[in-house]
């Protein structure tokens, strides 16, 4: 996968044994999480690229967004394949080979509710996806959506203390681990079974020096 020229040549070496997927950037207004400020290249770039793939002699066979984590919008998917279905024809014309249409990850969870009619958010991308070649090949990354309700995580207090008359709970994960996820800014759903006696304002902390 690629989206840049840098990121181009250093397929040169392997030019007779790799196939490349174009990464296309898509608003991610409607994501917890964006991720098109980080990767995926304009829709006005994108042919001067495969251009240059064809010159290079580089296989390009399909192209490839995401439209953030957790997004809240379908309408973002639709946005971006319809885009991408105006470069489709440029770059068979450039004589690339496409046969691949990846329309990433980003489905959404709701972990307040823990439910989620998949079926029907995804109707209006079905519908879109139904225009595409029949020889263009749909693939997906639903991993949140796979992985969500299929895992708990446990973890214990490992130690305590008081600071400035404030109580201090040190947990065997932070944000350095599972926690890490956190920065998706998505609120999961806590429980506390053998939490017992008075509740006070307590901090939080994980077992590494920053987190």
């Amino acid at each position: 996968m690629f989206d840049n020229s840098l990121e181009l040549t250093k397929f040169i070496p392997y030019k007779d044994r790799v196939k490349l997927l174009m990464r296309v950037a898509t608003p991610n207004s409607g994501a917890r999480f964006e991720l098109s400020s980080k990767f995926g290249l304009s829709h006005d770039e994108a042919p001067e690229l495969l251009k240059q793939a064809k010159e290079l002699q580089l296989k390009v066979v399909g192209f490839s967004f995401h439209v953030g984590s957790q997004s809240g919008s379908v309408g973002a998917y639709v946005t971006a394949v319809e885009a991408i279905l105006e470069l489709f024809p440029i770059a068979k014309e450039l004589g690339h080979e496409m046969k691949i249409l990846d329309i990433g990850g980003g489905f959404p969870f709701d972990y307040e509710s823990g439910y989620l009619d998949f079926f029907e958010f995804c109707e209006p991308l079905r519908e879109i996806l139904e225009t595409v070649d029949k020889d263009v090949k749909i693939h997906a990354e639903p991993g949140r959506f796979l992985s969500t309700t299929c895992m708990t995580l446990v973890h214990t207090v490992v130690g305590a203390a008081n600071r400035n008359g404030e109580r201090w709970y040190y947990m065997d994960e932070g944000s350095f681990g599972v926690y890490a996820s956190l920065i998706d800014a998505v609120d999961y759903p806590i429980s506390t079974p053998y939490n017992h006696g008075e509740l006070i304002k307590s901090a939080l902390t994980g077992p590494t020096c920053s987190a």
